[in-house]
């Protein structure tokens, strides 16, 4: 994986003209390792915080009377 990163961001600069590469990464995943290897540094943390939807509540339980 970490050949394929750094081939395809040579590629980028050398034949496309890239001049700096950028890629975003989970900290926690392990990917972010194959990056470091390659080079990439860390720069710039990011963070997102996302509001739950709002859960309903339970339907109301049926009684034998409603079920007649």
């Amino acid at each position: 994986a970490g050949t394929l990163v750094y081939t395809a961001g040579r590629y980028a600069m050398d034949r496309l003209g890239a001049r700096m590469s950028v890629i975003v990464a989970d900290p926690g995943y392990v990917s972010i390792r194959v990056y470091r290897s390659v080079g990439f540094a860390d720069e710039e943390t990011q963070v997102r915080v996302q509001r739950r939807q709002p859960v309903p509540p339970p339907a109301p339980a049926q009684t034998a009377d409603q079920d007649r």
